[in-house]
C-alpha cells in the first residue's frame, strides 16, 4: 500500500529499484535436474517462476513464470472453499486469483516428455516493517463489512481458513484501478511440462 501513512516514508522505492539485482531478489528454493543430466530447474518461489539453467554453459537461458490460478468460472478449476466449517463447498469466485509459487520441485519423463512436478505453499516479501501480504482476517471488520481499502469484496464475510492476500493487482498503478484480488499462493501440487 503505497499510499497508505503507515509506509509511504518506510520504503524508498526509487532506491529499491535501483539497488534491485536478480543475485538478491531471485531467491532460488531448490532444483530439479532433468534425465539427461543436461538441465537443472530451480523454482523462484518468491517470484513464482522456474528458471532452467543449461548445464554445460553454466547459463539461465530462461525464466517461466507459473502464472495465476484463476478461481472465477472462467478459469480451469471447480471454484474454491473459502468457508472453514468442516464441509467442502466448492464456489467460483470472480476476480480471485492466487499466484503459483512452488517451494519444491522434482522432474520426471513419461514416453520421452518431461514434466516438472512442484509443490506449492505461497509466499510473500517482507522490507523490514513493510510486508506485501496481510492476513485475510484482517481485511474483514466485522461479519458484514470489509475494512474500506477492499470495498470491492461485496459479499458478507463468512468464517475463513487463514489465507494470505497480497495489497493490491492492479490494472492501471497510478489510477489504483483494481483487476482482481490476489493471494499468495496455497498448497498445491501442480505439474507442467
Amino acid at each position: 500500500d503505497l499510499y497508505s501513512s503507515k509506509t509511504k516514508d518506510l520504503v524508498d522505492f526509487s532506491a529499491a529499484r535501483a539497488a534491485y539485482s536478480p543475485a538478491s531478489q531471485l531467491e532460488p528454493e531448490s532444483l530439479a535436474w532433468s534425465g539427461d543430466g543436461r538441465t537443472i530447474y530451480a523454482n523462484l518461489q518468491a517470484n513464482a517462476a522456474i528458471v532452467t539453467i543449461d548445464v554445460g554453459s553454466a547459463t539461465a537461458v530462461a525464466i517461466t513464470p507459473l502464472g495465476l490460478k484463476d478461481w472465477s468460472a472462467n478459469g480451469d478449476t471447480d471454484g474454491i472453499d473459502t468457508v472453514k466449517d468442516g464441509k467442502c463447498r466448492l464456489k467460483h469466485k470472480p476476480g480471485f486469483s492466487t499466484l503459483r509459487s512452488a517451494s519444491s520441485i522434482s522432474s520426471f519423463a513419461v514416453d520421452g516428455v518431461e514434466y516438472l512436478l512442484l509443490a506449492g505453499e505461497g509466499d510473500d516479501k517482507t522490507y523490514g516493517e513493510v510486508d506485501e501480504a496481510k492476513k485475510f482476517r484482517k481485511l474483514i471488520l466485522n461479519p458484514f463489512a470489509f475494512h474500506p481499502n477492499f470495498d470491492e469484496f461485496v459479499e458478507p464475510a463468512p468464517k475463513r481458513g487463514q489465507m494470505g492476500i497480497l495489497e493490491q493487482a492492479y490494472k492501471n498503478f497510478a489510477r489504483q484501478s483494481r483487476s482482481l484480488r490476489l493471494t499468495i499462493g496455497s498448497s498445491a501440487v501442480n505439474y507442467t511440462n
